[in-house]
């Protein structure tokens, strides 16, 4: 298999349980985590979603990062929030977009994904102008099996 295949199986569960748990498309879950972490090459501290340190919970690491400020792509020390697991990762990322206040419209379309991708950019989850339009490239070209992916066994 591949590395986005890898990627679901590693993830998939997680996500289709915090969708049961938190009623938000695992889609969308899995489709930012896959964009923040390279499809899972890059895992820092269990943070899947490139989440800046949290004042809430206990927890975080340093390290280098890109973003773009003033249309310029510069490089940054940032601190960003550490987990125990990537559930937490999934659940925190759902908790900071249900609970503040600039991304209730993303919130409102939490099962339309290219909705959703529209309005968290507009937003401001990130800094990269293209990131709507990244997310979006990532769900059509997501595994269309993901789902059947998270239940098989590794061959």
């Amino acid at each position: 298999m591949g590395v986005k295949e890898d990627f679901v199986r590693k993830y998939g569960l997680s996500a289709v349980i915090v969708e049961r748990a938190c009623d938000i498309s695992a889609e969308i879950l899995l489709v930012v985590s896959a964009l923040e972490t390279g499809w899972g090459r890059r895992v820092i501290g269990d943070n899947l979603f490139g989440i800046k340190k949290l004042d809430w919970i206990p927890g975080h690491v340093i390290f280098q990062t890109k973003e773009y400020e003033n249309g310029e792509m510069v490089e940054k020390e940032e601190r960003f929030q550490s987990f125990q697991d990537p559930t937490q990762s999934m659940i925190c990322y759902v908790a900071k977009i249900c609970k503040e206040t600039r991304y209730l419209e993303a919130w409102r379309y939490r099962k339309k994904p290219f909705k959703y991708f529209q309005e968290v950019a507009a937003a401001g989850y990130a800094t990269d102008p293209l990131y709507a339009w990244k997310l979006e490239n990532i769900l059509m070209n997501f595994p269309k099996n993901w789902e059947r992916l998270i239940y098989e066994k590794e061959e």
